[in-house]
Formats: C-alpha cells, sequence, structure tokens
C-alpha cells in the first residue's frame, strides 16, 4: 500500500495546492492528514480542498481542529474520521486516535490521556497503522531541541501493539523517520519544508519513507 502523509497544514491553502499536485504525481492508495487540518474556524475550504484530490482521504482531528470538522466531512464521500475507528485498505489496518495534549500542563492532563487511550483501536503488528496526532513520548516531540512535548500513552500503545507504521505531526520543527522497536514513527508535519511523506508497506518487509 502506498500512502501519502501529512500533518498540520492549518487550511493553508499553500499547502493544500501543494498536496494536490504531490498526489497528482505519486498516486497513493489514500492520502493521511494527522491532525492539524483546519485553522480552528474555517473548515470548509480546507474539505473542500481535500475532497478535491485524486484518492481516499483519512484524518484525524489536531489541536487546532474543532468539532465541526468532524460533522461538516461527513458531506463528503472520500474524506472519514479516523478517531477511535479503523479502515482496511489493501490488507493494511490503518486506526485513528484523535486530539492532542495540552503543554506544558502533563499532571492536569494525564487522567484525560489515560481514558482516552483506553478508547483506541487496536493497531497491532506489521500490518497496521495508528494515525495520531501527537508523537509518542521522547520520539521526534523536542520543542525549540529544549523539551519533550509528545504523549506517553501513545508510546505505551507503540510497546504494547506494535503497530507497523504510527503516523504524527504536532511538533513542527521535527519531522522524520525514528524506529522504536518494530515499529516505523513518522512525524509527517509539512513544517518549514512543506514535504510530504510517501510510505509504502505490504506488511512483510520493513515500510519504506521518502519525502515528497
Amino acid at each position: 500500500m502506498k500512502m501519502i502523509a501529512v500533518a498540520d497544514i492549518h487550511g493553508r491553502p499553500k499547502r493544500t495546492k501543494r498536496l494536490h499536485r504531490i498526489v497528482e504525481r505519486c498516486r497513493p492508495d489514500v492520502v493521511v492528514v494527522a491532525g492539524d487540518v483546519s485553522a480552528f474556524f474555517r473548515t470548509t475550504p480546507v474539505l473542500e480542498a481535500l475532497e478535491a484530490l485524486p484518492a481516499v482521504v483519512l484524518f484525524v482531528r489536531g489541536n487546532t481542529d474543532r468539532p465541526a470538522l468532524s460533522r461538516r466531512s461527513r458531506r463528503y464521500s472520500t474524506l472519514h474520521d479516523l478517531h477511535r475507528t479503523t479502515r482496511t485498505i489493501n490488507g493494511i489496518t490503518i486506526a485513528g486516535l484523535g486530539g492532542t495534549l495540552p503543554v506544558p500542563f502533563r499532571t492536569l492532563v494525564s487522567l484525560r490521556e489515560k481514558a482516552l487511550m483506553k478508547t483506541a483501536p487496536a493497531a497491532t503488528g506489521p500490518r497496521s497503522v495508528l494515525v495520531c496526532h501527537p508523537p509518542p513520548w521522547g520520539v521526534l516531540d523536542e520543542v525549540g531541541g529544549r523539551f519533550h512535548a509528545g504523549s506517553k500513552g501513545v508510546r505505551r500503545y507503540i510497546e504494547t501493539h506494535a503497530p507497523g507504521v504510527v503516523l504524527c505531526g504536532h511538533i513542527h520543527e521535527a519531522p522524520g523517520t525514528v524506529h522504536l522497536g518494530n515499529t516505523l514513527v513518522v512525524n509527517c508535519s509539512v513544517g518549514k519544508r512543506e514535504k510530504a511523506a510517501f510510505v509504502t508497506m505490504d506488511g512483510t518487509a520493513f515500510p519504506e519513507v521518502a519525502w515528497v
């Protein structure tokens, strides 16, 4: 399966237009947006831009996405909110968990994070993908090179389920890939590079990622 993955497009027309060019060129089976799809209020323009892509689009909400994004996405046949659900494409199970954690109020949100992770659908083994907004704690999650802002719940999820790939974003300055056990973590934040992750996986060989 071939996926184009991005995060943190924030509804910016420049970024959605570039995404359209990438999808036209790469012809993926699915496009994944790992949160911060919109910029708080104006959801319709970005949803229309995603609907225009020549591929199915799966997304989860991030910290700048209001609940209206999920409701309004139901008007479009090719857009699907993955929050607490799974979809299987070409034999690969893709699970989603929306939302993020306020930083630095980690003590105040620990119970909310624990409750949220209990509702996460299982993405287990090499033929699975988890889509979430925050990266796992300690992996591609440094803010300004000073402190970690990832999710301990996501890290525990990876250690328990070992999905083949985790697609995340949130930390704009830390796009890239890191192996965490048998899981390939991909922070696909478009950030300043304005690039997307082109992920190829079949559940047997280790997933491959190119930046396009």
